[in-house]
This record gives structure tokens, sequence and C-alpha cells, in this order.
């Protein structure tokens, strides 16, 4: 049976849970290799492999892997024993899935992780699977629409020499593919993405094509079967735990206690992922915001060279409409007062003639 190797660091019930590799592997029918150099459990402290070296090293000599798969690295003498085992082994393709940003915006590398993991790693790999923020990081530029994502995929290509797979976006909802000569979208009716909801996948894309290319597929071949393994596996999963049935409930309450510890996961340089995202690179935030800046002048720029004067007399005419309602308003408000007073002034005129009167039967008495 082949192998697969993974080097990644785990964090449990999270995107860098590597149980979601071994399960891609074992799906595909291969056998996984796992080298963890840090496994941060929900409720334990953080296990911390002692010598990478020489677990690399065993997997090698003991099982050679059919493919390679690097995941979440951020420390940097792995990182450079990782990259001599690939000079070691050129010809077993490696697929990176480095997440330097999560699909929620959250940095999890440091500046000086990210540029050892781009300058020394990723020109090492066949093919990066990669998300939007994370191409956007790489190529230098904010991405908003089709073509924007293809200049990036190019430039990250000019840049490693690897083919790139960019995970589908609420920008671009679709995967983009680049393998130096000819794009690829994959549309959603070919593999049946319509309503998938990528969040809840349990299955790695970046290990199911690196599987689809231990097993000896052209690139674009596997880029096809890891897309499919992805999604027909991640669907299988979810099958599997509905036929389980379990606690939602008990569900809901694990997702929000990780989603709470992942940020201060303890790794191997005794540093956490808070300090790591203390750094100098690009905010995800401030890309979104970059983002949204350039479709609000898109849009202004399809609507014509009047915007300017158009919109200053929308707010005057926005200005006109509040002072309107405002005096409006003003005047409803006095009608009510004097209204309030006429009634005010009848029900005393009423009292005093009512005692006046009582005060004639009286003296007439």
């Amino acid at each position: 049976m082949k192998s697969i190797l993974i080097v990644s660091n785990s964090i449990e019930y999270a995107d860098f849970d590597i149980r979601n590799d071994v399960d891609t592997v074992s799906f595909c029918e291969m056998a996984p290799v796992v080298v963890a150099p840090v496994i941060q459990n929900r409720d334990s402290e953080p296990i911390i492999c002692e010598d990478v070296t020489e677990a690399m090293e065993y997997c090698f000599k003991e099982s050679y892997p059919s493919a390679i798969c690097i995941g979440y690295l951020n420390d940097g003498d792995i990182i450079f024993k990782v990259m001599d085992d690939l000079d070691e082994h050129p010809s077993v393709p490696c697929v990176m899935y480095p997440k330097f940003i999560t699909d929620d915006g959250d940095l999890m590398v440091s500046e000086d992780i990210y540029n050892e993991l781009v300058t020394k790693i990723l020109p090492r790999v066949k093919l990066v699977v990669i998300n939007s923020l994370e191409a956007e990081l790489i190529a230098g530029f904010t991405c908003t629409d089709e073509s924007t994502f293809k200049r990036a995929m190019k430039k990250v290509y000019n840049l490693s020499g690897c083919s790139v797979l960019i995970k589908p976006s609420d920008i671009c909802p679709q995967f983009m593919f680049f393998d130096g000569r000819q794009f690829c979208n994959f549309k959603s009716e070919e593999f049946r993405l319509s309503g998938f909801d990528f969040s809840e996948t349990s299955f790695s894309l970046g290990t199911a094509c690196a599987c689809a290319l231990g097993s000896g597929a052209t690139m674009y071949d596997a880029v096809c079967a890891g897309i499919e393994v992805f999604i027909e596996g991640s669907a299988s999963a979810r099958r599997l735990k509905v036929v389980e049935k379990p606690d939602m409930r008990t569900a809901e309450k694990v997702t929000v206690k990780v989603e709470e510890k992942a940020p201060s996961v303890v790794v191997s340089d005794e540093s956490t992922v808070n300090e790591a995202v203390s750094t100098s690179l690009v905010s995800p935030v401030k890309s979104l915001r970059d983002r949204a800046r350039s479709l609000e002048e898109k849009y202004s720029s399809v609507a014509g060279g009047s915007n300017a004067s158009s919109d200053e007399e929308s707010d005057e005419h926005k200005r006109g409409v509040v002072l309107d309602l405002m005096q409006a308003a003003a005047s409803e408000k006095e009608k009510q007062e004097i209204e309030e007073q006429k009634k005010e002034k009848e029900v005393e005129n009423d009292a005093l003639n009512r005692i006046h009167n009582l005060r004639n039967r009286l003296s007439n008495m």
C-alpha cells in the first residue's frame, strides 16, 4: 500500500486538526504517515515532538512516501529540516497548504516564518493550495474579481514555480487553478458544489491532491481528483455523523470552545499564536476594507462621470427631507400641545362652573 507523509502541527477540532489529513488519506485507501511537531489537544497541554529530524528520517527509511503534504508549520528549524528532505528526495511530489491565514482572516504565522516558508518551501513543492486571503498576501495586492485572482496566481507561480489552487470564497465562489500554462475554473455544476458549505468540511483538499499525485496522476488530473475526494469524502463523513446521531448541543459547545482556545496554542518556540499575529504583515481586515473600498470605486465608476454632482444633490435632497420631517414633527407636536391646553382649560372652566352652581344652591337653601 502506498503511503503519504504528512508534516504539520495539529490543533484538535480546528481547521488544523491533522486527523482531517489522516481521514483523507485513509479515504483514498492509502497509508498515512504523520510527523506532527506540535499537537494541541482540547483539554491538555501541547505535545511537542522532541526530534522531528529523527522522525522524518524514520519515515523515509521505513515507509518511503509516494507524496508529501506540508501543512501548518511555525518553527524555523523544522522548516529547514523539511527543506533538506525535499532536496534529498526531489522525485517525491509535494503539496503545501500553508495556513498563513485562516478562512476567517486570522493571521497564524509571524513575518519571519512566513518569509521562510515562501522562500524555502514554496519553490520546492509541486502544488500550493491556498485561500483567497493567502493569495492576496503572497501576491501583494487585493483581489476583487476573477481577473485579479488570475493575476495573483500568475504572480505566485512566477515567484515559486509551483502550480496554484485557490479555494472558493465569497469574491470568487469556485475553485481556480493555474499550472503555468492555463487557467482553469471548476464551476459548481462540474463538481456538484451548489450549496456546499466549505466551512464544515472534515477532509483536507491539499492532502487529497497529494494522494492523487502519489498515485501517478498528472497535475491537472490530481487537482480534479482531489476536489472530488474533498467534496465526496466530506459529504460521506457528514452522512456518517448523521447516522451516529450526535448531540448537536454538545457539538456546538465544542466548536465555541475550540474557537476560543485555538489562538492561544503553545508552539515549539515557546511563543503563542497571539504573539505571531502581532506582525508587520498586511492585516486581512485591512485587506477586506481595501476590497470594500475598491468595490465602491468600481460601482461609482460604472455610474458615470456625474456621480460627484449627483451625490451632492442626493445629500442635499436627504438634508432637505430630514428638515421637512423635523419641521412637520415640531408642528404636529405644537398642535398637540395646543389641543391639550384647550382641553385642560375646558375641564378647568367646567369645574369652576360646577363649584359656582353648588354655591348658589347652598345659598338658596
